[in-house]
């Protein structure tokens, strides 16, 4: 006589297991259809997803591979690209929107330092290819910070792919003329105050 509750027990596990898979590898399938269809980027495009950065690079049935900007290639399942946020740098245009950082010690002249920032940003748009006039760079004081007043300048790229060849010009171009106007960019400082102790003398007989 055969026992077959071992035989149905272990075939309703691989039942499981295979359906698992084959739930996988549909909604892989479904993914791409989705995308194919949505377009949502598109091969050329950069996107960011979860903690990647990249170039699209090919767009599958089952899944979708992206270059990395330190040239590492990427292969994501299209399910899940499809249920997770992207953000798309390339839709609707290639501009980019730089921000800069920026901070002074207290009691540097504020208005003065935003107008060097505007000068340092309406050069960038007339010496360098990759910086655009429209919209307009603006600067704002943002916040008493601990250590420093803090702001943004805020200025745009033609090209996302220039990000960093706008922060590289801004920022040798703020150190210089920082410099030259004596403005301080402050360390962070932190105050200690120690606070004294009384002791007193005690006379045994």
């Amino acid at each position: 006589e055969i026992d077959i509750t071992a035989l149905l027990a272990g075939a309703g596990i691989g039942a499981i297991a295979i359906a698992l898979a084959a739930q996988e590898i549909i909604g892989n399938f479904l993914g791409g259809a989705i995308i194919t269809l949505d377009k949502p980027f598109r091969v050329g495009d950069r996107i960011k997803y979860d903690t990647y950065i990249g170039d699209i690079i090919s767009i599958g049935p089952r899944s979708t591979r992206m270059k990395t900007l330190d040239y590492q290639i990427v292969t994501i399942p299209n399910s899940k690209l499809t249920s997770n946020v992207i953000t798309n740098y390339a839709m609707p245009d290639v501009r980019l929107k730089v921000r800069i950082p920026f901070s002074v010690a207290y009691g540097s002249d504020i208005k003065r330092v935003k107008a060097i920032l505007l000068e340092i940003a309406n050069e960038a748009v007339e010496k360098t290819p990759w910086t655009v006039p429209d919209p307009k760079p603006s600067v704002y004081f943002l916040e008493f910070g601990d250590s420093s007043l803090n702001g943004q300048l805020i200025l745009f790229t033609d090209d996302y792919t220039h990000l960093w060849d706008v922060q590289d010009y801004i920022n040798i171009r703020i150190d210089e003329r920082f410099r030259e106007e004596g403005i301080e960019i402050p360390f962070r400082q932190v105050d200690v105050h120690m606070r004294g102790q009384e002791s007193g003398t005690g006379k045994s007989a």
